[in-house]
């Protein structure tokens, strides 16, 4: 199955973790997926390519998730754009305050390819 017209940005330090979300839309049938290693080229994408989703790190060097976060909930062409922390990082005070900064949901890390699908399915249209 090919998913048209879903852009999907993943933001994380970890090439690994990159490879493996990557890895996963694409068997899902996501066919635009970024990927990027830090917030800045994050908010660069995001403005060039209006993804429909970004999955968003936390714990990342220079501009963290909740740096990016702000910053992409503060610029008019990217506030709408769903997000999805993806941290190992499950502190409470955390996820209160991405949430509270727009965050449209959370993925602790180890993830599944199942829950990459109930997240999509839950803030894109239950396009699965």
């Amino acid at each position: 199955m090919e998913i048209d017209g879903i852009k999907i940005l993943v933001v994380d330090d970890d090439m690994w973790m990159l490879k493996v979300l990557q890895k996963n839309l694409k068997h899902l049938g996501v066919t635009k997926v970024f990927t990027v290693d830090n917030g800045f080229d994050a908010v660069a994408i995001a403005l060039a390519e209006i993804p429909d989703i970004i999955f968003l790190d936390l714990m990342m060097p220079e501009l963290d998730g909740i740096q990016t976060l702000k910053m992409l909930k503060t610029i008019p062409q990217t506030r709408e754009i769903k997000v999805i922390i993806c941290s190992g990082n499950t502190d409470v005070q955390n996820l209160g305050i991405t949430i509270s900064l727009g965050a449209n949901d959370y993925i602790a890390k180890p993830f599944t390819a199942d829950t990459i699908k109930e997240k999509l399915n839950k803030n894109y249209h239950d396009i699965f």
